[in-house]
């Protein structure tokens, strides 16, 4: 049996558990800051309120980078969704959208 493979499945370029190295890094920086807070607020607060604050700093801090929509970050797909849609002119003598022609009135 043979089954056709496209070359972005065979050729995995330096990912370990499908992230790449920046989400790897925003990963690592989010558990040593929650490290640090857990340590750091163990002797002052109730052990449940610090784990909520410690789950809040991972989501926060690690994930914008690690959860993916469409294979778009949620960081990028927060971006795009204030920049509000990507509307270019359309042009009907051309036939093609262009910038060059285009006037509101």
């Amino acid at each position: 049996m043979r089954v056709k493979v496209t070359k972005n499945i065979m050729n995995a370029n330096g990912t370990i558990f499908k992230l790449t190295l920046s989400q790897i890094i925003s990963v690592i920086i989010a558990f040593l800051t929650a490290v640090g807070t857990f340590l750091f607020l163990r002797d002052y607060l109730v052990f449940n309120v610090i784990m909520l604050i410690v789950f809040l700093e991972l989501i926060v801090i690690a994930g914008p980078f690690v959860i993916r929509i469409n294979d778009m970050s949620l960081l990028t797909l927060i971006i795009k969704m204030f920049k509000g849609s990507d509307k270019r002119p359309y042009s009907s003598t051309k036939g093609v959208f262009d910038k060059d022609d285009f006037n509101i009135f």
